[in-house]
C-alpha cells in the first residue's frame, strides 16, 4: 500500500497563504471563507495548490493534456479517470479527505457530452469545458484544529522510491516556505472600483423583461415549476487589475463555504458559492442546493 508524505504545522494566516499561491501557476484555492463565521463541517478545510505536473484541457471539442492534442476518438471522461487512475495513491486516514490530485472545473456546457437534449448554442466565450490540473502537493488549513497540513505525493514519478525521494524534497521545500511566510508581511493592491456604466449585461431591460414574462406563462400552464433566468455581465479591466485582490473583497463582503479563486493563464474563476453541487464520499451522492428545497415533516416520512 502507498501513501502520500505529510507534514501537521500550526496553522498560518489564510491572506499570508494566498499572496503567496495566488501568484503561482495554476492557483487553486478550495476556500471555506465562512470559518469563524460557522461551526458546522461544511467550514472546516481551505485547501491550495499550485504548479500543476499535467494539465487537462477540453476546448472548441480539443482534448489536450500537458499542451498535447489528444486524438478526436478519446473520450474525455475515460481519458480522466485513465489519468487519475495512475496517480492513484491510498488514502492516509485522520487528514484531509483530499490528499492531492485533480482539482479544476467542469462547465456547464460539459452536459452536451452526456446528453442531447437540444442542440448546444455556441458559446460568446472561449473558456474551455473542462480545466483540470493535476496537483503532486496541497497545503490545508484545517480550521477546526488550527492546523496546516502539507501533503506530498511525489507525482509524476511512479517509481516508489523515487516517488517518495520526490514526495519528501517537495514537502521540506513548502515547509520552509510556509515557515518564511509568518515573518512576512502581507500587501495587495486596491483595485479602482469600476463605474457602474462600464459594466455591461448581454441582455436589455425589454429582453430580460420578456423573458420573465415567458417563464411566468411556463408555470402557469403547468410546463415548469422553476426557472433559473440568468444574464452575463462582462467589463474591461484596467491593464494592472488584480485578481486576488478582487477575490479578498468578494470573500470579505459576502464570505461563503464554498468559496474559490482559480487562476489558469489567462482564465480566472472567483467565486464565492453557498452551496455545493455534489459531494460523492463511499458511493453516498449528496448535493445541497440553496433554492427548490424545504425541509419536511416528519409526518411526510410516516405516510
Amino acid at each position: 500500500i502507498s501513501y502520500p508524505l505529510f507534514e501537521r504545522l500550526d496553522a498560518i494566516p489564510f491572506e499570508s497563504l494566498f499572496s503567496f499561491f495566488s501568484t503561482r501557476a495554476g492557483c487553486i484555492c478550495l476556500d471555506s471563507a465562512t470559518a469563524g463565521l460557522r461551526s458546522d463541517s461544511l467550514s472546516r478545510y481551505t485547501y491550495f495548490a499550485s504548479d500543476p505536473f499535467a494539465t487537462c484541457v477540453l476546448q472548441a471539442g480539443k482534448l489536450y493534456y500537458s499542451g498535447l492534442l489528444q486524438p478526436s476518438s478519446v473520450c474525455p471522461f475515460a481519458f480522466i479517470k485513465k489519468k487519475l487512475q495512475s496517480f492513484q495513491l491510498s488514502t492516509q486516514p485522520g487528514l484531509p479527505p483530499f490528499q492531492t490530485g485533480a482539482l479544476g472545473l467542469w462547465s456547464y456546457d460539459l452536459y452536451h457530452r452526456v446528453e442531447r437534449t437540444c442542440e448546444p448554442k455556441q458559446s460568446v466565450t472561449d473558456f474551455p469545458e473542462v480545466l483540470l490540473g493535476f496537483y503532486d502537493l496541497v497545503v490545508v488549513l484545517e480550521h477546526a484544529t488550527n492546523s496546516l497540513w502539507i501533503i506530498s505525493s511525489g507525482f509524476p514519478v511512479c517509481e516508489e522510491r523515487l516517488r517518495l525521494q520526490r514526495a519528501e524534497a517537495k514537502l521540506r521545500a513548502m515547509k520552509a516556505q510556509c515557515l518564511s511566510l509568518k515573518q512576512k508581511q502581507v500587501f495587495f493592491p486596491k483595485n479602482t472600483p469600476l463605474q457602474r456604466k462600464e459594466i455591461l449585461s448581454d441582455l436589455t431591460l425589454d429582453s430580460y423583461t420578456g423573458m420573465v414574462e415567458k417563464a411566468i406563462g411556463y408555470i402557469s400552464a403547468g410546463d415548469i415549476f422553476e426557472v433559473n433566468l440568468s444574464q452575463r455581465f462582462h467589463a474591461t479591466l484596467p491593464a494592472k487589475y488584480s485578481k486576488a485582490a478582487c477575490y479578498l473583497a468578494l470573500r470579505k463582503a459576502n464570505p461563503a463555504p464554498f468559496s474559490a479563486y482559480l487562476l489558469f493563464g489567462k482564465y480566472a474563476i472567483l467565486s464565492d458559492s453557498p452551496e455545493r453541487f455534489l459531494t460523492v464520499e463511499q458511493g453516498r451522492v449528496e448535493t445541497r442546493p440553496i433554492k427548490g428545497t424545504i425541509a419536511r415533516e416528519k409526518k411526510f416520512f410516516i405516510q
